[in-house]
């Protein structure tokens, strides 16, 4: 099977070695890059001939009008070839407890065209380690989130659209829509890592650059409140257990 991958990234140093070892079994993964980073994520990204760096630049600015007609829409130029699409953010790892190519080779036997996803947030106070041990060998604690049952995979012979709406929770596709009864697989989504001083950072920054269209939208404006970080860290920390 042929699988495409489409993703994001600004500032994402410290996951993309987890990343691109975790989707090993991905032929292309296509990567739409913030030039506005100020990391070593580039670098990192162009030492894998699997990858494709679409620029973009909106001067700092977090735009999901822009991500949502991307996650929408690029996949469109994988019709024809792949098997599978990934629409995912660079902290989510599609999981599965043995095998993710023999799931979905049975997927397409039952005509299943958008496998079932449970969710989570995952924790961990210490940093994963970048060692070659797989992130979910390091770090299996977590607390389940089902605005994280997201629709990240599906076939594009059968999918003619996804319509991800803002932040890709949700969508609204069309064609040949057939979900997995079962949930073997599973989202985990690498976002609570570190002290807390980390996490905030993060999400302050985020918040200072959300867009003027973002606000207009109240897209993500969660992200204006500093106490909603140290609240969901230490919601994560007081109710995470193993997931995988």
């Amino acid at each position: 099977m042929i699988i495409h991958l489409y993703t994001f990234c600004r500032d994402e140093e410290l996951l993309i070695p987890f990343f691109l070892s975790h989707y090993s079994y991905v032929d292309k993964i296509n990567i739409f890059f913030d030039v506005n980073s100020i990391d070593n994520s580039e670098r990192l990204i162009l030492a894998d001939k699997r990858c494709k760096l679409i620029e973009f630049d909106f001067d700092g600015k977090y735009r999901d009008d822009f991500l949502m007609y991307a996650k929408n829409s690029e996949w469109k130029t994988s019709i024809g070839v792949a098997d599978w699409i990934i629409v995912v953010d660079m902290d989510e790892f599609l999981y599965h407890n043995s095998s993710i190519i023999g799931f979905l080779k049975r997927c397409k036997e039952e005509s299943i065209t958008i496998p079932s996803i449970k969710g989570y947030d995952m924790f961990s106070a210490m940093l994963p380690v970048n060692d070659g041990t797989p992130i979910t060998e390091q770090l299996k604690y977590g607390v389940r989130n089902k605005r994280f049952d997201k629709k990240v995979i599906f076939d594009p012979k059968k999918v003619s659209n996804i319509y991800y709406r803002p932040g890709a929770h949700n969508c609204d596709p069309e064609g040949y829509i057939k979900y997995s009864d079962t949930y073997s697989l599973k989202l985990l989504h690498y976002k609570f890592l570190g002290p807390l001083d980390r996490f905030s950072k993060r999400w302050n920054t985020f918040g200072n650059n959300l867009s003027a269209v973002n606000l207009k939208n109240n897209w993500s404006t969660k992200r204006l409140d500093p106490r909603q970080a140290v609240y969901r860290y230490e919601y994560a920390k007081e109710n995470a257990v193993k997931v995988i």
